[in-house]
């Protein structure tokens, strides 16, 4: 039952699921603060186009960690230049057409931070590993000014922040969601109008926060310097489950970064760097699991939570993985032949690090050479190694080697010496560079026996089509400011193949 009416200061919702909005002119203590996070010069180009008169994109992505929503776990998003996102199954749906939410001719598993007909923009990402966030960024949009959706102007950015749930808890274990906008312009009627808000993917459920320039009780105006917080709050019976988890290996030293799932509710919590833990779970009896990759799982049965209590339970894994080797560096060709060529990378251990090597071979020298790594920096593990020069038309295989002190080995890459990194050493003479910006010196059917009547080869800059996947792609493949490139045969904007 609604008693009253949603007022400034006041969130928005909930839905059926117990999905509320709250801005950063509420009042409550789940209000956000507006603090922009720049993913321009920082996060991922995802290469999404848009050049408006139906030329939208939708590409698929992986998650960089499982996001709950609407009680679902989710590790795929789609990500459209119309100002949207979907979770879970891969979609192709390119919709610039908004609607209110829940809305059935709308791909499920939306949120929508600016659902409207949008061009001219880039998209980037970016994984904000220090504070468990995944930021997708809908950066210089132009928005449809026009009924004809033909005429794009003004600057629309704004970004979605998706919280790792296992680091950000809430009430039903779903993750948090914000919406920030740094820069908004909005034009005309409904039809140009953008929709904010969320739904499910059965599309039975939603909170639909601003549509056709209307807004829900409680919403504050889209405009530049907004924050918008969505979060489900479920009246339950909550306990609170803590402890810490370390390594019974090696002196008891904290593990982070471990993976503590109540089992049977999906509640995942993660140790901080001091191997504890805390969070909120639902009264009953469950069982509860810890993971972490370096180490042999472990499980506690029948943990009892109280309802207003901390129920504490310390886990002791075994340390069973070798040591962690990230970032090493993947050389390039090249025609140097004095080298040496450094190869670098962090190597970390949660017992302690024992040896690490560079190995390689050649197609011209011979091997396998089994080399030094220097240690450059202690506290982060960053170690390096060089290649000595190769000859003329050497390809060099290499990989790195790595043992803890309780005799566990790791490779990288994965598998070593199968697969492994390579590069080649080789002179190169230029026959050709044409980056097919211009027709230039090439001739089509130049002996005049083409009788097609269509797929006729033209320079230009080529429109992507769609039959429910992309048959033709939108870019050429050189980097910008070029975009021409020679195709068989143009099609019409938003034409399908």
């Amino acid at each position: 039952m609604k008693v009253g009416t949603a007022q400034a200061g006041d969130p928005t919702g909930p839905d059926a699921y117990g999905y509320y909005a709250f801005d950063n002119t509420d009042t409550a203590a789940e209000a956000p603060v507006y603090d922009w996070v720049e993913l321009a010069g920082l996060g991922t180009n995802t290469g999404i186009s848009d050049n408006g008169g139906g030329d939208d994109e939708t590409r698929n992505f992986d998650l960089p960690f499982t996001f709950t929503y609407y009680g679902q776990n989710f590790d795929r998003v789609s990500i459209c230049s119309n100002g949207w996102l979907s979770l879970g199954r891969d979609t192709y749906q390119r919709h610039y057409r908004n609607w209110m939410l829940p809305s059935d001719g709308s791909p499920g598993g939306m949120i929508a931070a600016f659902w409207d007909d949008l061009a001219n923009g880039t998209v980037y990402t970016w994984h904000d590993t220090a504070n468990h966030r995944f930021i997708v960024q809908w950066d210089a949009f132009g928005a449809s000014s026009n009924s004809n959706h033909d005429l794009f102007s003004g600057n629309c950015t704004f970004e979605i922040l998706l919280y790792d749930p296992a680091y950000h808890s809430t009430d039903s274990g779903d993750g948090i969601i914000e919406i920030q906008y740094q820069a908004v312009t909005i034009y005309g009627d409904e039809t140009t109008y953008f929709t904010v808000g969320i739904e499910n993917s059965a599309r039975d459920d939603g909170l639909t926060y601003a549509y056709g320039n209307n807004y829900a009780g409680g919403a504050a105006t889209i405009q530049p310097g907004r924050a918008i917080r969505l979060v489900p709050i479920v009246p339950q019976a909550q306990g609170t489950l803590a402890g810490e988890v370390r390594n019974a290996s090696g002196g008891g030293g904290a593990i982070p970064g471990a993976i503590v799932t109540v089992l049977g509710n999906g509640r995942t919590i993660a140790s901080g760097q001091d191997g504890l833990y805390a969070g909120g779970v639902p009264v009953g009896t469950w069982d509860v699991a810890v993971y972490h990759p370096s180490c042999a799982p472990d499980t506690a049965y029948g943990v009892v939570i109280y309802e207003g209590q901390t129920t504490e339970v310390d886990f002791a894994l075994v340390d069973i993985g070798g040591p962690d080797i990230l970032g090493a560096t993947q050389l390039p060709d090249t025609q140097d032949t004095a080298g040496p060529y450094t190869v670098e990378a962090t190597i970390t251990d949660l017992t302690g690090v024992d040896e690490y090597h560079l190995v390689y071979t050649s197609s011209t020298a011979g091997g396998p050479f089994v080399l030094p790594l220097s240690l450059v920096d202690a506290p982060t593990g960053l170690v390096r190694g060089q290649i000595p020069g190769q000859t003329d038309g050497s390809r060099v295989q290499y990989w790195l080697t790595a043992s803890d002190v309780l005799g566990n080995q790791s490779a990288a890459p994965l598998g070593a010496p199968w697969p492994a990194y390579s590069f080649m050493v080789a002179s190169v003479t230029a026959v050709a560079d044409d980056d097919c910006e211009t027709p230039g010196g090439w001739t089509v059917d130049p002996l005049g026996t083409d009788t097609a009547t269509s797929g006729i080869w033209e320079n230009g800059d080529p429109i992507g089509t769609f039959e429910t996947l992309p048959v033709q792609p939108e870019d050429d493949h050189t980097p910008a400011p070029g975009v021409n490139c020679w195709f068989t045969g143009q099609h019409v904007a938003g034409q399908g193949s």
